[in-house]
């Protein structure tokens, strides 16, 4: 993880305490994560992803105000943590990763840590969390940002979350 710089924090996305465990084993900096705005309907919930300045998706529709907000977040210094598959995955393989998360970290210039967490949050039952080296993307800022360049980028975080899983990620 950069020490000199913000960063986007990518994950896989197995179980509701995903984000605790990367903040855990991340203690030395202050992650926001953003987190479907179905979240905030609960008060208790609400109130918690407020205190740790969670971001609400909307994610039925391309939620450009949390974009933005997101963007702020990297503007202002902060880690990004957002897991692009766009929701909790079943089994043991990951989800189609999405593009939103490329475009942020491809328009704000912020290295892409991949992190894989591995466990099923049982009791007596270790939980994993493996953070890779940043992905590399120097040469895709170079040109025009389009689809390709976030095709590109998201491909590369699926070769780190194969690394990372030992191959379970697909």
């Amino acid at each position: 993880i950069p020490k000199d710089r913000n960063c986007v924090m990518m994950g896989n996305h197995k179980a509701f305490w995903d984000p605790l465990s990367l903040a855990i084993c991340v203690w030395d900096r202050e992650i926001r994560f953003m987190g479907k705005k179905e979240l905030w309907n609960n008060k208790f919930f609400a109130r918690l992803c407020d205190m740790v300045h969670g971001i609400p998706v909307d994610r039925g529709n391309m939620d450009m105000a949390a974009v933005r907000t997101a963007m702020n977040v990297l503007k202002d210094g902060y880690t990004l943590g957002i897991f692009p598959e766009g929701t909790r995955s079943k089994g043991d393989g990951m989800m189609p990763l999405l593009g939103g998360a490329a475009l942020m970290a491809l328009r704000s210039k912020c290295a892409v840590v991949p992190v894989y967490i591995d466990g099923s949050y049982k009791l007596f039952r270790p939980v994993v969390v493996r953070v890779g080296k940043p992905v590399e993307m120097s040469d895709l800022l170079e040109g025009r940002i389009g689809k390709e360049t976030f095709d590109t980028l998201m491909g590369r975080v699926e070769e780190s979350f194969f690394e990372l899983s030992g191959g379970k990620s697909r």
